[in-house]
């Protein structure tokens, strides 16, 4: 934030004048021609106030950005007598803001709430060059595999940013919450999920980004997260599509029902804030729930309700086995110390699990597969300025992060498969055949309050024996269709993905005079990836590793503002550490490092060697030129390397090829990927 301080009526600049952000310790005194900044402020609608003895107190409510500078002027008016401050309310938000060097589409949190989005996705694809690719939607989704089907607005590895920017694929985007990247390494997609209440702020970068950035090629989604603020406030909202029921529904009212409604939908959102200790602690939670009946009401194939098949959508009866809930929760706690320093913790929680309703697989919905994953994000960041005048200021901030991230798929626990076990298994199959009810039956307007539970789901491959197989034996085709009279058999594909990771970003801001400012920052990353997938049958095609690489950058970004031009130079260096060792040959693998038996698909003898690290750097560029108050060109360039996904670089690297014949091998020999990107634009204002 910049501005000046000047006397109404003569114009001249007010040396010493005090400016400051209500409800935050941040503000500055005026230059001697009376001008100020105050950098670091948090986003959202701020009032500001500026004081001089001698004059009327004058406050502003202003919108401040996401990596904007906003330009807050006050003209002071003479009175020597104490008066009430006059307070005069800008616009929310800058229609053309004037040190914009990227392209990119901003939603407030305002406007966040009042759109019929259901989740933030919906949100970050009404910008122009961001789209959902056909086949995506908003609810589900599951790792790809025979018995797996994606659906929509997740792909096929179950995480989120199922949305594409300018044409690049959907794992080309990164994530990031209150300054943290939350994208998943292993995936390449972020399954943190920010319920709508939550949110202050959606910045979504469509062209080349600044250097502070990074581990993306296409794009960035900046999500900044609400604070508690200096008054109380709070909001409770609940949307449904149907009738108020606890209960489930008989096949005439599923009927009736979906051709009234659609699918069963009922969401509760709610968030409060405000004040713990006035002016020095503040507190926000929000909370997000979400079930539904019919998570995919799109989904095409057989539905044994009804008995028909539809080969372009559902029928318009719900579809048993696809049902679902998500949960979305954040907690932020924000402490003012002594003056410009400031402490903030954030936990951000998601949950969704969710049927996968697969028409060509069976007509009982017992025996389709369901998907669970899970998140926790903690964020604890310390921001202190450390040294200020009228025009040059230093602050230092430290942000540590813990990201955990669990994806868990396989068969949930239902009476009719707990029958078909026990007919197989007897006595051995124990207390996984003691299951009363079926998972989905315990909710509350189709939301469920407890883990989906799976069957085996500590097991691992070739742990288990005598499974019955899927049984396609009775009359084919049945209702004109091929293989959908399954009756019974056990679906032995798993498949469990966990990314643990810890990571610290040190940053240096210097604003060094009215024209300069440079940010210095390094951040580290420490990764544990563990994946386990298959057959709990086999180990045929399975796959089970658990490593622990390293992931780091630093990053220089310097701007120059000499107000009708605005440059941005950046220079970032991305370092990559697989800290695990391969085989030289893939697919002839040393039992020191086969997960599976040190008698089976291994060699004493194979060699190994250690992956190498990758190290790169990239140049960014950003221009900014206010030519009016109505129209800027702007100019971007830069190189930006990102990671391929790590299920394809660690896949099945410590499996032997007699395992698992025929199937991808990571290869240490990966490098980064790399865009480059060079954009040239113009933004006109064209009315108020």
């Amino acid at each position: 934030m910049i501005g000046t301080v000047t006397d109404a009526e003569t114009g001249v600049g007010l040396a010493g004048a005090q400016v400051v952000v209500r409800g935050t310790n941040l503000g500055n005194v005026t230059s001697d021609d009376g001008y100020y900044f105050i950098n670091n402020v948090a986003v959202g609608i701020k009032e500001v106030q500026a004081q001089y003895l001698g004059y009327r107190t004058a406050s502003r409510a202003s919108r401040l950005l996401a990596g904007q500078t906003v330009t807050v002027d006050f003209a002071l008016e003479p009175d020597p007598v104490v008066a009430n401050p006059l307070v005069v309310t800008l616009e929310a938000e800058p229609l053309l803001v004037r040190d914009n060097t990227v392209s990119k589409h901003r939603i407030t949190g305002e406007r966040v709430r009042a759109l019929p989005a259901d989740e933030i996705t919906e949100v970050v694809v009404l910008g122009a060059g961001t789209y959902t690719p056909r086949g995506s939607g908003s609810f589900g989704g599951a790792p790809g595999g025979s018995l797996f089907v994606p659906l929509p607005f997740r792909d096929a590895s179950g995480a989120d940013g199922a949305f594409n920017i300018r044409g690049g694929r959907a794992t080309e985007t990164a994530t990031y919450v209150d300054g943290t990247i939350v994208t998943d390494f292993d995936v390449q997609g972020a399954r943190t999920d920010v319920g709508l209440f939550a949110v202050e702020e959606v910045d979504v970068i469509t062209g080349p980004f600044s250097a502070e950035f990074g581990h993306a090629q296409s794009g960035i989604v900046n999500i900044v997260t609400r604070e508690g603020g200096d008054g109380y406030h709070g909001a409770i909202q609940f949307r449904t599509d149907g009738r108020f029921r606890t209960d489930g529904y008989d096949a005439d009212e599923r009927v009736a029902f979906k051709k009234e409604k659609c699918c069963g939908f009922n969401q509760l959102l709610a968030s409060m804030g405000g004040p713990i200790v006035p002016g020095k602690v503040t507190f926000f939670g929000s909370i997000d729930v979400t079930g539904a009946a019919d998570i995919d009401p799109r989904a095409a194939g057989f539905n044994p309700a009804v008995g028909e098949a539809n080969s372009s959508g559902s029928t318009e009866t719900i579809l048993p086995g696809n049902r679902g809930d998500q949960t979305r929760v954040q907690a932020k706690l924000a402490a003012f110390l002594r003056p410009g320093s400031k402490i903030t913790g954030t936990y951000l929680y998601s949950r969704e699990q969710f049927e996968n309703y697969s028409g060509g697989f069976s007509i009982n919905q017992f025996l389709s597969s369901a998907d669970r994953t899970k998140t926790h994000d903690m964020i604890l960041s310390y921001d202190r300025l450390l040294a200020q005048a009228a025009e040059r200021s230093l602050r230092f901030q430290i942000v540590t992060n813990y990201h955990q991230a669990t994806n868990h798929g396989g068969v949930p626990k239902s009476p009719e498969m707990a029958a078909i076990l026990e007919r197989a298994l007897g006595d051995a199959c124990g207390s996984e055949c003691d299951v009363d009810a079926s998972d989905f039956e315990d909710d509350f307007l189709n939301y469920r309050f407890s883990d989906i539970e799976f069957f085996f789901e500590d097991s691992t491959h070739f742990t288990l024996f005598g499974l019955p197989g899927i049984d396609r034996s009775p009359p084919d085709p049945v209702f004109g269709q091929s293989q959908f009279w399954i009756a019974d058999g056990f679906a032995a594909s798993f498949f469990h993905r966990r990314e643990r990771r810890y990571g610290v970003r040190v940053d240096l801001d210097a604003q060094l005079s009215r024209t300069n400012r440079t940010k210095l920052g390094v951040d580290w990353s420490w990764i544990d990836l563990t994946t386990s997938q298959g057959r709990f049958d086999t180990f045929a095609s399975g796959e089970s590793y658990d490593v622990t690489p390293r992931v780091g950058a630093a990053y220089v970004q310097h701007r120059l503002d000499y107000g009708d031009l605005v440059i941005d130079l950046g220079l970032r260096w991305d370092h990559w550490n697989p800290n695990t060792r391969f085989p030289l040959q893939p697919g002839v693998v040393s039992c020191a490092i086969n997960p599976f038996s040190s008698s089976i698909g291994c060699d004493d003898d194979a060699p190994l060697a250690d992956a190498p690290t990758k190290n790169e750097f990239a140049p960014r560029l950003g221009v900014a030129h206010p030519i009016t108050d109505q129209t800027q060109v702007r100019l971007s360039y830069g190189e930006f390397h990102q990671l391929p996904e790590l299920r394809h670089y660690f896949a099945r690297f410590n499996s032997d090829r007699d395992l698992a014949p025929g199937h991808p091998y990571g290869n240490p020999n990966l490098d980064y990927v790399q865009t480059t990107a060079l954009e040239v634009g113009i933004t006109h204002l064209l009315s108020e």
